[in-house]
Order: structure tokens, then sequence, then C-alpha cells
């Protein structure tokens, strides 16, 4: 790919998501493309960079190839360790409501996993609650395999037998997940690059992870403000391990690596505070 190719395709990039490709992900680009080139029957890289300017449509089909969208079940384990100690004390006060936001759900796994999560709290303390999950991504592509909620034999490795037996049901060589679970998600494209974001909130908890590495530090900082304004007062964001907040805002208190707590919330880390309505 010519350096001036990839450099408008960089620019188009960034500004419609916020996804800042370094300058050593041209063959990448390049590789990623070739089948949109093939399906639109173009001839080469500059064909296609006239094309994406002339329609917007292609832009979100672009985004679909480039976005990486490597997941799996229970992948950061600490991550559900902590979302069922902390809706176990929600509960426990009281809290029959919970909504959680997962800003970059990918293929559903995530989304799924924090459902499971929260599905077996409230079977095991025989609580009543009202829990909602929106798992937003930029890729369609993506987005329409979380909706499905259909996965391989490989996919579900990471998931206990029990687990397994409980939420999904076996079809076509692969898994469902069933409806009983799949009715507590809803799944829609959203864009990170374009606070503020319309949902009212508030949110319980915000899992934002494994995205904002590929963002540069005021495109962090505008979704980082944002999730600030849809958390309740003692809400939790959570990132991936390979991330931190440390030096991008005051808007947050570390909790435990990769957890943070509204900075505003009183001083009890680790801990919830009052059940939100």
């Amino acid at each position: 790919m010519q350096p001036a190719i990839f450099k408008s395709i960089k620019e188009i990039v960034y500004e419609r998501s916020g996804i800042d490709l370094k300058e050593g992900k041209a063959k990448m680009v390049s590789a990623r493309i070739a089948k949109r080139l093939r399906d639109l029957q173009l001839e080469d890289d500059k064909a296609y960079l006239a094309f994406l300017k002339e329609d917007a449509d292609e832009i979100v089909q672009l985004l679909n190839v480039i976005s990486t969208n490597v997941t799996r079940f229970f992948r950061e384990k600490a991550h559900f360790s902590f979302t069922e100690s902390v809706v176990t004390q929600w509960l426990g006060e009281g809290q029959d409501k919970l909504r959680i936001w997962s800003a970059a759900s990918s293929t559903g796994q995530e989304p799924y996993s924090l459902l499971m999560t929260i599905a077996e709290v409230i079977r095991k303390s025989r609580a009543s609650c009202d829990f909602r999950l929106l798992g937003t991504d930029i890729s369609t592509k993506v987005l329409d395999k979380a909706e499905s909620g259909y996965y391989d034999a490989q996919e579900v490795d990471g998931i206990a037998s029990d687990l397994l037996k409980r939420y999904f049901a076996k079809q076509d060589g692969g898994y469902q997940v069933r409806d009983s679970l799949r009715s507590h998600a809803l799944f829609r494209r959203m864009n990170l690059n374009e606070p503020p974001f319309p949902m009212k909130g508030p949110m319980d908890m915000v899992f934002c992870c494994n995205v904002m590495i590929y963002f540069d530090t005021d495109t962090k900082r505008r979704l980082l403000t944002d999730v600030h304004r849809l958390l309740r007062p003692d809400g939790y964001l959570i990132v991936s391990h390979t991330e931190s907040l440390a030096g991008m805002s005051d808007l947050y208190r570390p909790v435990q690596p990769s957890i943070y707590v509204k900075a505003d919330a009183p001083p009890n880390l680790g801990k919830p505070g009052k059940a939100s309505a």
C-alpha cells in the first residue's frame, strides 16, 4: 500500500472511529481490505480509497475489517470475580435493578460472561432483580454474531460445564445461548469516538476492555468523561489488564488493578455504596 493511500485511510479511520492506526500498520490494512476489493470488484487500494470517499456506507464496512475483535468467555477472570462480589453485596443491600454496559462487546463473549455471572448470583441468593446489559461495538459484523448468541464448540471452551448446561443449548454442532439469558442483553452499534452517548444512565458498571489501547489521549479523555457522566455515584469502570488510567483522568479512583470507582464516590474502595434507585 502506497504511503499516501495509507495516510488517507488512516485519517478516515481516525476521524470516524478514534482508532489511531500506527505507521507500521499499512500491510495489515492492505491485507484486511483485500476482501473488500474482491467483493467490490475494484482493481487496487487506490480505487478503493476513491470508492470510500464517494460511498459513506463503505465506512462501516471498512471499520468492520479494521477492528480487532479477539475475545473469549471469562477472558479476565478477576473482572468476573469482582462482579460476582459486588453484585452479591448490592443484592444483599436490597438493590433490585442492575444496568451494565459492555462498551466494546465484540462477538458477545464478554456480555454473556457477565450475564451468566449475574444470573448465578441471583439464582444462588434467590433474589429478585431486573438486570439488563447493553453491548455496543463499532463493527456490525461482530454485533450480528453477538446478537445471534451462537458459538461453536471451540468458542465455549472457557465456560464451566454446569454453566454451559444451564445457559446454552446444543445446536447444529455448536451452542446457542438460551433465551432466558439472551433476553437480558441488547446489542447496538456505537462509536466510542462520538460522545455524548445516547444512554440516560445511570449505569452500575461499565466494561471498556481492550479498546482504549487503539485511541490517542484526547479520544480516551472524551470517552472517560462521558462514561463518568453515565455511571452511578459509586459505579465501576473496568478496563483490561493491559490498560491503565494513570495520568489520564482524575475522575476515577483505583480499586484494584484495572478496576476503578468514580472519584466522587465515598472513599470505601472495593465496596459499593448504597443501592441506587
